[in-house]
């Protein structure tokens, strides 16, 4: 009975060890990158928005005004594919990130600014703006 008790409290901190380090990944500024272009490339506005800096909203909220059905079931269908992501860290909450990627097999090479907003990487659209 202890040898099972032993492998469930082992497995059970391998489980937690394991769930504690995919949210790590999912908040770096490479991951943050990926999932913005992904969500922009495939219209999905929602995670347009969970991954855009909140004084970014309006930005996203006149894209989606500006594309109708059509064009959002065109792009729901775009397939991407990420080659690189290189981010060159500013400062503990400022990066700067190039990727590349293809859409429906182009290539593409995109700059994106991050920054963190409340303890989380998100894609800053107006430092794009200012910086281009």
């Amino acid at each position: 009975m202890k040898q099972y008790r032993f492998l469930f409290i082992v497995l059970l901190a391998t489980l937690t060890l394991i769930s504690c380090k995919s949210m790590e990944k999912a908040d770096t500024p490479e991951e943050v990158t990926k999932a913005f272009i992904t969500a922009f490339t495939t219209a999905d506005f929602n995670n347009m928005y969970k991954y855009t800096r909140s004084n970014n909203k309006e930005i996203i909220q006149q894209l989606e005004k500006t594309t109708d059905d059509a064009q959002r079931e065109r792009m729901k269908n775009v397939k991407v594919e990420f080659q690189k992501v290189t981010c060159k860290m500013e400062s503990d909450s400022l990066a700067e990130c190039n990727c590349q990627y293809t859409k429906d097999g182009a290539p593409r090479n995109v700059d994106c600014c991050l920054c963190k907003e409340e303890g989380k990487w998100v894609v800053d659209l107006i430092a794009h703006v200012k910086n281009q």
